[in-house]
């Protein structure tokens, strides 16, 4: 004869059965419970970074590049290039202040010694290695990356790699542009390059070379001559290597607003 089970035992059963599959189904939340929500604070962001902006500022077009130090107490100090309308202005200092929250959102403000004051604020990822922004200011359209520097002093070495290189020119004498590059750089300073450019919906391609002088603190400057003979020169930062990013850098002709990030092939 079939034994029934007692109708306590069988809600008992119902109980426990459910309360595993609702375990279950909580088991990621209860795992992200577990880690606690996303933790930042001022004193992870310290050490060198390369810092960059692109975008509207002051009724113009506006690039700039840094290379800057976070004390891990709240305070900014560096040097860089900037260019308002394609006007450049080469060594610059800045000094700034930010913060840093829980929830990893950042703020900074920065005075150059232009007199120009930037407001920016966002993200902070990869662990305090990369923050991302907007301008904070209104009247602007500024993107802000702020890449932390792998290297505290660089040589021409630090830079000779393969690199692919995306470039955005919101101003050029020709108007805006986008490209894209594929760069060879050598240890003793030179580089080749091959490039494929939109301006204004025009499609052209080239060649280049480059050489390169790079500073103790990872800047550098750079001489671009391309296969039509004209040429091109930059301020940018290396020493970067966070995920694919290992340079970045900015135009320091007249007429031009322009950002290149270059990505290890």
């Amino acid at each position: 004869m079939r034994k029934h089970k007692p109708s306590w035992l069988r809600v008992h059963e119902n109980l426990l059965l459910g309360l595993v599959s609702l375990l279950l189904a909580l088991a990621p939340s209860a795992a992200y419970a577990a880690g606690g929500a996303p933790h930042c604070s001022v004193p992870e962001i310290d050490g060198g970074f390369a810092v960059t902006a692109l975008g509207q500022q002051a009724g113009g077009y506006a690039a700039m590049v840094f290379v800057m130090t976070a004390d891990g107490n709240g305070n900014l100090s560096g040097t860089g290039t900037e260019s308002l309308n394609g006007t450049v202005f080469s060594n610059v200092t800045v000094t700034g202040t930010y913060t840093a929250s829980y929830g990893c959102f950042f703020t900074a403000a920065l005075t150059d010694s232009l007199g120009n004051v930037n407001n920016f604020s966002g993200v902070i990822a990869q662990n305090g290695y990369e923050l991302i922004g907007l301008s904070a200011d209104a009247g602007t359209q500024m993107q802000f990356t702020a890449y932390r520097l792998k290297y505290t002093q660089c040589t021409l070495a630090t830079i000779a790699m393969k690199y692919g290189a995306q470039v955005q020119s919101p101003l050029t004498p020709s108007g805006s542009s986008f490209a894209n590059e594929e760069w060879a750089i050598q240890k003793v300073g030179t580089g080749t390059d091959s490039w494929v450019a939109d301006y204004n919906g025009t499609i052209s391609q080239g060649t280049a070379t480059a050489t390169f002088s790079v500073n103790s603190n990872c800047t550098y400057t750079e001489t671009v001559t391309n296969n039509d003979g004209s040429i091109g020169h930059y301020f940018g930062v290396g020493g970067i290597k966070l995920n694919d990013v290992g340079w970045v850098r900015m135009a320091t002709d007249s007429g031009w607003v322009s950002l290149t990030t270059g990505y290890f092939r």
